[in-house]
């Protein structure tokens, strides 16, 4: 299966193509950059919440995923999960930029966005400084 059948396939309420395309319009970052493989710096942090939030947002199975942002397999994504939920569970300071960067995805990307979300991903924010 190659990128192009994974974007056709998708067929959530919220595409994971879109959430990358908004992700690169978020950090002000080319494409090549945010789905390269590059580890090093402030990548690695910004393709954790992208990936986490594709995951929680979207039906994309890990495989297809892996697909549709150039990994090797879809352990990496396993790994991007993981660290994310850890940082979650551990009230991690930087978890707070994950929360904005949710809620600005998720304002652009649905239409008719659902104020009980926005309402929970404030509370979110909030548990998190807590």
């Amino acid at each position: 299966m190659n990128k192009q059948n994974v974007m056709q396939q998708e067929n959530a309420k919220i595409k994971a193509s879109r959430i990358i395309d908004l992700s690169i319009k978020y950090w002000s970052i080319e494409r090549e950059k945010l789905l390269s493989r590059n580890k090093y710096g402030i990548l690695p942090i910004y393709k954790a919440m992208m990936t986490f939030l594709i995951l929680e947002q979207t039906e994309i199975s890990l495989k297809n995923l892996a697909i549709l942002i150039g990994i090797k397999d879809h352990t990496s994504i396993i790994h991007r999960r993981e660290s994310m939920s850890n940082l979650i569970k551990e009230k991690h300071p930087l978890i707070h930029q994950y929360y904005y960067y949710k809620k600005a995805i998720m304002m652009k990307t649905i239409p008719s966005y659902d104020w009980e979300d926005y309402f929970q991903i404030i509370n979110d924010i909030n548990y998190a400084s807590n």
